[in-house]
């Protein structure tokens, strides 16, 4: 256990969600629901906003934020697949100022970013894609092949089986292909329609 929790809420120079120079800007106490109610983000980056909207529950997004899920680097974070494929930046502060990483540089592991002891994570920029079908997906506890498969690694626990995960991979991969080119070409499914 730490010492001391810093709350970084307080501080108004991170509370920012902006479109300027072709990407979108989010400040680290930027919360889930602010991300849902932006018409801006919904617009621009539709599979972000989708992941927001299953977030947990609305007490948890209403003061939980994507800066956050992402420090956490669990391997359930909803922030960390619709960044990753819109190769987001994000930005650390240390005592010699300030630097730029790649998402796909910051996550390194299970519950592991880059992040030092001496840094402090204030936000991220997404570029801004024309032209770009996306869709996300998550399976949850309650509802409910190519290439993926061979890239993820499931575990088997007391929510489901390594089997049962790999299957369902090769069904959301096969619907979100699928929703993400329908919605490119006609602009359908609308957000938050369930896929799985």
């Amino acid at each position: 256990m730490p010492d001391a929790v810093i709350d970084l809420k307080g501080i108004g120079e991170l509370k920012y969600l902006e479109e300027r120079d072709g990407a979108i800007y989010i400040g680290a106490t930027v919360t889930w629901t602010e991300l849902l109610e932006s018409e801006m983000l919904k617009k621009s980056f539709p599979g972000l906003w989708e992941a927001a909207d299953l977030v947990a529950s609305v007490a948890v997004r209403n003061t939980a934020t994507l800066v956050g899920n992402l420090c956490n680097a669990v391997p359930s974070l909803e922030g960390g697949s619709p960044l990753y494929v819109r190769d987001a930046v994000v930005f650390l502060e240390i005592k010699s100022g300030k630097k730029e990483v790649s998402i796909k540089d910051f996550l390194t592991g299970i519950k592991k970013t880059v992040i030092k002891d001496d840094e402090v994570m204030t936000g991220l920029k997404i570029p801004v894609e024309k032209d770009f079908g996306e869709v996300y997906i998550k399976m949850g506890r309650y509802e409910g092949e190519d290439l993926a498969l061979e890239a993820i690694s499931p575990i088997s626990d007391l929510r489901s089986s390594k089997e049962y995960r790999l299957y369902m991979c090769r069904i959301m991969v096969k619907r979100g292909l699928g929703a993400s080119v329908s919605r490119m070409e006609t602009g359908l499914p609308s957000l938050s329609t369930r896929l799985i």
